[in-house]
């Protein structure tokens, strides 16, 4: 059985930990190894999925006030905060050699970091196709798509996490989206430190690397990136981050899109029109069932007794009580 090359690289630069596994994918041939690729960001950066409209989600004014860059990753996924206190790892494999159905490549893939955080003590599963949870809440980011030859698949571990700094830099719709929002995102993600503030980000990186090994069936060779892998990364970190390719899908969509908060939650902005009333609502939904919500007229009067009738209502009956 071929070994699987690791590049263990620990901290470097931030665009770096999304350019780096983009070159290895895109140059992979017969002759590249199978490779697992582990970092950690230097700095904050904003990760935006491959088919996302920038705009919509982020607040471009916010990331330049806090200097920070925004990169547009080819993969899908939703967008999330990347600084120093995640631990990154990226699988990058031959596609011809995996399931067809990425269902069961997100299940290889991902079994190592679910059976890593169970070594550390850690009630985790595998919840849908591709959500990390701990006691019901998301600890874990992952990603995954095809580039070139390549399935890739890629992840990250919270051992802490700036709620702060991730919820001032959505764009929201209008102001009563935020605090529902924050609140959702504060209750359904967790952290490492959050459980086990001893726990130490390079004994996580020493198991997941054992736990990859004993997943696959097959030794990881440290390695490092190829001449050619080096030179297009470099290239690649100045594409992923440029305005053109980061706002490319600007003008592909008219609504707002769902804010999804981990595998089931979803924090949802929409606007209806009853008779010569315009009205909007701002509701997290679980399982498509509408939980927290605050449903208000554009002058400002804000229907309480309906924000708490709909709870329960599939979330697309938002507005029924509004025509009762």
């Amino acid at each position: 059985m071929k070994p699987i090359r690791l590049l263990n690289m620990g901290m470097i630069n931030s665009v770096e930990t999304q350019s780096a596994y983009h070159a290895v994918a895109e140059l992979m041939d017969d002759t590249t190894a199978d490779t697992i690729i582990i970092n950690r960001a230097e700095s904050p950066y904003i990760c935006v999925g491959f088919h996302q409209s920038t705009d919509s989600i982020i607040d471009r004014d916010e990331c330049e006030k806090r200097g920070l860059p925004i990169v547009r990753r080819k993969l899908g996924g939703g967008t999330t905060y990347m600084d120093e206190n995640q631990l990154l790892y990226q699988s990058i494999f031959h596609r011809n050699a995996l399931p067809g159905k990425f269902s069961r490549i997100y299940s290889m893939m991902l079994s190592a970091p679910v059976e890593t955080l169970k070594e550390f003590g850690f009630s985790a599963l595998l919840k849908g196709v591709n959500e990390i949870e701990v006691d019901g809440k998301r600890i874990a980011g992952t990603g995954g798509g095809q580039i070139g030859e390549a399935s890739v698949v890629v992840g990250n571990f919270l051992f802490d996490f700036d709620f702060e700094a991730m919820t001032s830099l959505w764009k929201t719709p209008w102001d009563s989206f935020l605090p529902l929002a924050d609140k959702a995102i504060r209750e359904r993600i967790t952290t490492i430190w959050e459980h086990d503030e001893s726990i130490k980000i390079e004994d996580v990186t020493s198991k997941l690397i054992e736990r990859f090994s004993i997943a696959f069936d097959r030794p990881l060779e440290e390695g490092e990136l190829s001449s050619a892998e080096s030179a297009l990364s470099k290239e690649l970190a100045d594409k992923l981050t440029s305005e053109e390719f980061v706002y490319e899908f600007e003008n592909s969509k008219e609504r707002y899109e769902p804010l999804k908060i981990s595998a089931d939650v979803f924090v949802h902005a929409e606007e209806s029109n009853i008779g010569e009333n315009s009205y909007r609502g701002c509701f997290v939904s679980t399982d498509n069932r509408i939980g927290d919500s605050i449903i208000e007229q554009y002058n400002g009067s804000v229907w309480e007794q309906i924000s708490l009738e709909i709870r329960g209502l599939p979330t697309s009956a938002w507005n029924r009580e509004l025509t009762a």
